[in-house]
């Protein structure tokens, strides 16, 4: 199952908290226990952005 998520995070280009939007993949264990995967971060603020290909929120969603 997959489940979007918005949020915000402290964006230090735009120097503000911005909205992102969240993909993440979410399976069930047999151990009663949920597991998660991040698949994909968009910033919702690109507009406001000065330099949106150097945007440290894809750098940390990739590592």
């Amino acid at each position: 199952m997959q489940s979007l998520l918005t949020g915000t995070r402290y964006c230090p280009v735009a120097g503000r908290e911005i909205q992102v939007e969240d993909i993440y993949l979410v399976e069930g264990t047999c151990t009663c226990q949920v597991d998660w995967q991040l698949l994909n971060r968009r910033c919702l603020d690109e507009s406001d952005c000065p330099d949106a290909s150097a945007c440290p929120l894809h750098r940390e969603y990739l590592e």
